[in-house]
Formats: C-alpha cells, sequence, structure tokens
C-alpha cells in the first residue's frame, strides 16, 4: 500500500489515515511529511521545508531577543535609560522591543 504521506516499514501509511473509499488522508498541514518515529513531521516538500525553517528562525530569534532583553535590564535593575545605553542601542528602540515583547517597564 503507498501513500502519498509517506509509508512505514510495515507498509501501512504513516501520519495518514484512511476514508471510506481508501483514499488516503494526509494531515493538512504539511501534506507530503514523512514519519520521523514520533518526533515532528519533515516536511515533504522544499517549499514546505522553507516554511518550517522561516517558522523556527522567527521563533527562536523571539526567544532569544527577550531573554537578551530581561537580561538587560535585569543588569541594569530595570533602568530602562542605563540599559539601553549598556547594549548600545536608543532608548525609544529599547521601549518598542519591550512593548514588542509584552515586557513592561517593570520587567
Amino acid at each position: 500500500m503507498s501513500a502519498s504521506c509517506g509509508t512505514s516499514s510495515s507498509g501501512w501509511p504513516s501520519s495518514a489515515t484512511t476514508n471510506g473509499s481508501n483514499r488516503t488522508i494526509c494531515p493538512p498541514r504539511f501534506a507530503g511529511a514523512r514519519a520521523n518515529h514520533g518526533r515532528a513531521p519533515l516536511p515533504g516538500t522544499w517549499e514546505e521545508f522553507k516554511q518550517l525553517k522561516q517558522q523556527v528562525r522567527d521563533t527562536t530569534v523571539q526567544q532569544l531577543e527577550r531573554r537578551f532583553l530581561l537580561d538587560a535590564l535585569k543588569r541594569c535593575d530595570g533602568n530602562v535609560t542605563r540599559a539601553a545605553e549598556e547594549i548600545g542601542i536608543q532608548r525609544t528602540n529599547l521601549h518598542a522591543l519591550m512593548r514588542k515583547h509584552g515586557l513592561g517597564s517593570d520587567a
């Protein structure tokens, strides 16, 4: 049995189900995704891979940026002006980043 979602070593569709007409139905997120033994599914096409790679980058950068801001504010006892000077950006830009990450001036 072959499925466009990929097949396991046993020949059964992985990450897929069949409907009453024996058609394989792939999960909607990555229709071409392959089984990956309990890990997040791998994309099945290059376009899906590029989208996933960008999502991972965006998430990682946001997490890193938030941690960086919190650390700078902690080192400066919450003083935004000093924190901005220490990390080398304008205070208004630090305020904008704080808003972006939902950090109040009491962070």
